[in-house]
């Protein structure tokens, strides 16, 4: 009637026993959570994609991919970072 299985329901009822009402709002942060989904460089590379190319003196208007990586070797990224961002 639930579809769902017997070991999810005796899950449930281990938790509740253990926690309570509260065991219906799991704690995720406590087991680690998520990784983030940016690193520290992807961020700074994602800054400089979302800004426009005037305000790093370039003359065109939008950012291609390829000039993005261009733009982004020649201030001292890796090619790989570049290519993958």
């Amino acid at each position: 009637m639930a579809f769902t299985s017997e070991d999810r329901v005796r899950d449930v009822i281990r938790n509740f026993k253990a926690d309570g009402f509260s065991s219906r709002y799991p704690k995720y942060r406590d087991r680690g959570g998520h990784p983030p989904k940016f690193t520290l460089g992807q961020r700074e590379i994602k800054k400089i994609a979302k800004a426009r190319p005037g305000e790093y003196g370039l003359t065109f208007s939008a950012w291609s991919l390829s000039k993005l990586a261009e733009f982004l070797v020649a201030e001292g990224w890796s090619m790989t970072s570049a290519t993958r961002a």
